[in-house]
C-alpha cells in the first residue's frame, strides 16, 4: 500500500516544477553550500525579491531562532474581503513564481434549491 499525504504530491512533483522554482532551487542550494564551507551554521537561507518587474531575487541568511515555528501570515492585501479568493495584488506577486499565465479556473454561480427531506 502507498500514501501520500496531502500537500506532499505537489511539492515532489517534477512536472508541477517553474523554471523559476528550478532555478531559485539550485540558487539556494549553491548559496548553502558557500555558507557551509565559510563555517556558517545556525542560519537558513533565504530568497529576498529585489524587484517586481523584471522579477529578480537574491539570496540572504535568517536566524534558525528567528524562524523555528514562527508563522508569517499572508497579507490582508492578498485576500479578497469576503476570505474566499485571491486579489490581483497576489496575482502580481505570484504571477512571476509560476512563469507563465494562470489556468483558469469556473466561477460557479449560486443556485440553490429547496431542501427536501
Amino acid at each position: 500500500a502507498r500514501f501520500d499525504k496531502a500537500g506532499t504530491i505537489q511539492r515532489s512533483f517534477a512536472l508541477a516544477q517553474s523554471e523559476v522554482d528550478v532555478a531559485e532551487a539550485k540558487m539556494v542550494g549553491a548559496a548553502a553550500v558557500q555558507r557551509a564551507c565559510e563555517g556558517v551554521t545556525d542560519k537558513m537561507i533565504t530568497l529576498e525579491r529585489v524587484s517586481q518587474d523584471p522579477y529578480r531575487c537574491q539570496t540572504g541568511l535568517a536566524s534558525l531562532e528567528d524562524v523555528a515555528n514562527a508563522e508569517r501570515p499572508v497579507p490582508d492585501e492578498f485576500i479578497s474581503p469576503e476570505g474566499n479568493d485571491v486579489t490581483s495584488a497576489f496575482i502580481d506577486y505570484a504571477r512571476p513564481l509560476i512563469g507563465g499565465p494562470l489556468p483558469p479556473y469556473a466561477r460557479l454561480k449560486l443556485h440553490p434549491v429547496p431542501k427536501k427531506l
